[in-house]
């Protein structure tokens, strides 16, 4: 046994078989010459008794001087009243991330998410997180396979973006539930990519051309050409294809243009939601939470009585869309600007 030394590489390579050197820098902190390899060790005391831990084999990733930075990391939870060969007990049984994210999936995004961020996780998940770390054990996921999976997403920056933060809660909640150890999250310093903004605004020949194209579907229809191979010879005849816009799906469509609402703000959107006194959608649960939108007057006429209401008070069943009243919901200006007219 060799004593009073810092450990350095050269010490580690002639270290004799049997035998092991400790750290004069590091209490505690010590190689050990095994029959093949060379592997570092820590010895401490926790609860009395004197413990021997095993840092790792010499070698990659296991260099000196990042085996003496875990020396002085392990001391410091020994400090603080925990025992790291107990730890490390405990997390041989811990769960792959694969296994832990079925908990998370059911018991935090089901439990207090809205439906659509639940979805939007599992899609993360399933598509992203899984095929490059769902076999690595949640306890032992570190910086490294943190970048490897932000690094493999790069193509596509604001997905790796949003897979980093959701895998980010998701290691705070496995330590929070001791299924890793209580240390900083990995994520922490890895860096997002830049993410761009897409605002992207109809021109007026666009709002025009789109208006146009509301008007044949809720009249005339849209036509549409059949795909060209096998199944185009059994294509309904020419006279045939054309596809029939709804009335109310006309009419979202115009209220997406007038008000700038989101699509589902839109689809869900009750009549409790609307003040049509003084103008106003009061959205309860948008996607940025509680939401007030102006109407303009023609947004206000919509709103007052879309078709589907209409429909809906005379008991009619779903159906096709009757063209003669389709034909008369709203206009569009040679501006290309959207008006309603008579709804």
């Amino acid at each position: 046994m060799s004593n009073g030394r810092r450990i350095t590489k050269n010490i580690v390579d002639r270290l004799p078989r049997g035998s092991a050197a400790w750290d004069v820098d590091v209490r505690g902190f010590g190689v050990r010459r095994q029959r093949r390899d060379a592997v570092f060790i820590l010895k401490y005391r926790a609860g009395g008794k004197q413990r021997l831990f095993t840092i790792g084999l010499h070698g990659s990733p296991w260099t000196v001087e990042t085996a003496r930075t875990e020396a002085k990391r392990l001391l410091g939870e020994v400090a603080g009243g925990t025992d790291p060969s107990q730890l490390r007990q405990k997390m041989k049984g811990a769960p792959t991330l694969r296994e832990f994210s079925v908990q998370y999936l059911a018991d935090i995004s089901d439990g207090h998410k809205k439906a659509s961020t639940a979805a939007a996780e599992r899609r993360i998940f399933k598509l992203h997180i899984l095929p490059v770390l769902g076999d690595r054990k949640v306890a032992e996921i570190d910086r490294s396979d943190v970048a490897r999976l932000h690094t493999s997403m790069k193509a596509t920056p604001a997905m790796a973006n949003r897979a980093l933060a959701l895998l980010s809660h998701v290691l705070n909640i496995a330590a929070q539930r001791g299924e890793r150890a209580d240390t900083p999250n990995p994520c922490r310093k890895i860096r997002k990519y830049a993410e761009e903004r897409r605002d992207r605004f109809l021109s007026g020949d666009e709002l025009a051309r789109l208006g146009v194209a509301l008007i044949e579907g809720e009249t005339t229809g849209i036509p549409w050409e059949p795909r060209s191979g096998k199944k185009a010879k059994h294509a309904p005849k020419e006279e045939n294809r054309r596809v029939f816009l709804g009335a109310s799906a006309a009419a979202a469509i115009r209220l997406l243009l007038l008000t700038g609402a989101r699509l589902r703000e839109l689809l869900h959107l009750r009549w409790e939601h609307i003040d049509m006194e003084r103008g106003l959608l009061l959205l309860p649960d948008s996607k940025t939470g509680k939401k007030t939108i102006v109407l303009n007057a023609p947004a206000r006429s919509l709103a007052r009585s879309p078709p589907h209401v209409r429909k809906h008070r005379r008991q009619r069943e779903p159906g096709p869309p009757d063209r003669r009243q389709a034909a008369r919901p709203h206009s569009i200006g040679d501006d290309g600007a959207l008006r309603a007219s008579g709804v």
